[in-house]
């Protein structure tokens, strides 16, 4: 573990927060499992979702929204390659067949709107963590932040009405 925060702490952004890191590593492995965040990576994060109660309107909107701006501030050069990921990361999980269809609608389309079915809350955050991986293994978990936290500040100030729906998804 001290390795493993050791080389994510060789940027300098990072480095004074090499203690806190670790803290927060240790604290959420001492913690149980129940009281984790679903693992994005696990098809059976998506299958459980899909048993629970569909997400609002107000819920979608916030979850198009926050993927809309986060595209537009991918870099353009990485952009093309952060959706080919994505669309292969997405057709690896069992995710419901309207969803996958309106996301490889949105994702290949450089101007169509994102609209997606009415999905649980738990499949649209799983979502969310599933399009935070990619695009950290894409660009690297920094600018994966601060791209992410960018597009959270611009929803939230241009539709401040989604404020506690954007805190489900995150």
């Amino acid at each position: 573990l001290l390795r493993f925060v050791a080389e994510i702490c060789r940027d300098d952004s990072l480095r004074a927060r090499r203690s806190d890191i670790l803290l927060s590593l240790v604290k959420a492995m001492n913690m149980p499992a129940s009281a984790l965040l679903p693992d994005p990576l696990n098809g059976d994060t998506v299958r459980r979702a899909s048993n629970t109660e569909n997400s609002s309107s107000d819920t979608a909107s916030a979850f198009c929204a926050l993927m809309e701006a986060l595209l537009t501030r991918i870099p353009l050069p990485q952009r093309h390659a952060f959706r080919l990921d994505l669309l292969a990361s997405i057709n690896r999980q069992q995710w419901p067949t309207p969803l996958v269809a309106a996301l490889q609608g949105w994702l290949g389309s450089d101007h169509a709107p994102l609209k997606i079915p009415s999905v649980p809350d738990a499949l649209l955050q799983s979502l969310v963590n599933r399009t935070y991986v990619v695009l950290a293994e894409r660009l690297g978990p920094v600018q994966a932040d601060s791209l992410l936290a960018d597009a959270l500040r611009y929803v939230k100030s241009s539709q401040p009405t989604l404020d506690r729906q954007l805190a489900l998804l995150l």
